[in-house]
């Protein structure tokens, strides 16, 4: 595992699920006055594209399966009244500082066993 940090700090992270919740907030929304129907299809689009973009830019790996996981969820017109790309988002998160403290924690452990 590699010890790098990640090049998205807390705040970038609140800012994301912001935005997500704010996708999301919006979708529910028009589908509560009955045109999301059409127009929710172009957010997601929209959606997916800043997301896919922001984490490319910060370097964060590995997301391209989980936004796919949103764009797909948010296409089926039931399911797409969810949070799912504030849900996609902390995902990719935990994800992400996962990998950074993981490492630091098995190291701490190691030195308690020595």
């Amino acid at each position: 595992m590699s010890n790098e940090k990640s090049k998205i700090s807390n705040i970038e992270w609140g800012l994301m699920i912001g935005v997500a919740l704010l996708f999301d907030g919006v979708q529910f929304f028009l589908d509560v006055v009955l045109i999301g129907l059409i127009v929710n299809r172009l957010i997601s689009i929209w959606a997916w594209l800043t997301f896919y973009l922001w984490l490319k830019i910060k370097g964060v790996k590995n997301f391209r399966g989980w936004l796919a996981i949103g764009g797909i969820a948010e296409i089926i017109p039931v399911i797409a009244a969810l949070p799912f790309w504030t849900g996609v988002i902390i995902v990719i998160m935990i994800k992400n500082k996962t990998k950074e403290i993981l490492p630091k924690a098995m190291a701490g452990l190691e030195a308690k066993a020595i």
